[in-house]
């Protein structure tokens, strides 16, 4: 008889503590998977500007239940007022009441005026009392890459130029040479301005006159008739030859490549099918 007791004890003993092990471990399973604060998104990408706004970044708390919850967002990669604006009043330190279920910080990126490469602020939640990010070992969005591209050109050739040196020819027709033009500029004092037309990942520029002088008048009375579109990319230019102009018969676009230097001058090394052609060096004024 005692040693059915003793069994009888032990038998609930063993009982007891298999539920109240499974019951902690359901609870703190059910915590796991069920109770999460993340971003909506895992990234944003914005180019920088002036005309930007700021862009809402959002703060989900899924949960299975009406509880409340905390967490702090911690960013890194950039400086605040020099990368990047937050929204006045914003406030990294989250909290949720049992009915809320998200929250919002705006951030904006600054144009900074520098040839830098595309910069990533990242945004990282932690929290002490609910599990950050979704369920499973990547806690995914648990962080949020905000990738602000560079707008700015890599070769700032904005200005007014001056030929101080080159040489080529007046085209006789059918790309031969009628008349050796040495040096340049053969019509006097004959300036060259560069204007800005976009500036993605390479500069693309717009030139008062493509032929460089050679024809100061155009095939018409008016000066400066003959722009054209240059593209530049790092120290090499290309001259866009669908989008300069027909300035010679109507059918004679020109076309070439040049260099930038590094004490800022530029080589642009021109020629159309007329037979219209030249290399001369830019100065900046």
């Amino acid at each position: 008889m005692k040693s059915n007791k003793i069994f009888f004890s032990i038998s609930i003993f063993f009982f007891l503590t298999v539920v109240v092990f499974t019951s902690c471990d359901e609870e703190d399973k059910s915590y796991q998977e069920g109770n999460s604060i993340h971003f909506a998104t895992d990234s944003t990408f914005v180019s920088e500007g002036d005309d930007v706004n700021y862009v809402p970044l959002r703060i989900l708390f899924l949960k299975t239940s009406p509880i409340s919850g905390s967490a702090t967002i911690t960013i890194s990669g950039g400086t605040e007022g020099v990368d990047y604006n937050l929204s006045p009043g914003t406030n990294l330190s989250l909290s949720f009441g049992p009915n809320d279920y998200q929250d919002t910080i705006w951030i904006k990126p600054i144009d900074n005026g520098v040839l830098n490469e595309d910069k990533v602020i990242t945004l990282t939640l932690s929290s002490s009392d609910v599990n950050v990010g979704f369920a499973g070992p990547d806690a995914l969005n648990s962080t949020h890459g905000f990738v602000i591209t560079d707008n700015d050109c890599a070769e700032p050739l904005t200005g007014t130029y001056d030929i101080t040196s080159g040489a080529g020819c007046l085209g006789a027709g059918g790309g031969a040479c009628g008349q050796d033009i040495d040096p340049f500029p053969w019509n006097g004092s004959y300036p060259i301005s560069m204007s800005l037309l976009a500036c993605e990942e390479d500069g693309k520029y717009l030139v008062s006159d493509i032929t460089m002088g050679l024809y100061p008048n155009g095939w018409g009375d008016s000066p400066n008739p003959n722009p054209g579109v240059i593209v530049v990319s790092g120290t090499t230019i290309s001259i866009i030859e669908a989008e300069s102009p027909d300035v010679i018969y109507g059918s004679d676009a020109f076309f070439g490549d040049g260099t930038v230097n590094s004490d800022g001058s530029v080589v642009i090394n021109f020629s159309n099918s007329y037979g219209d052609m030249g290399s001369v060096t830019l100065s900046p004024q």
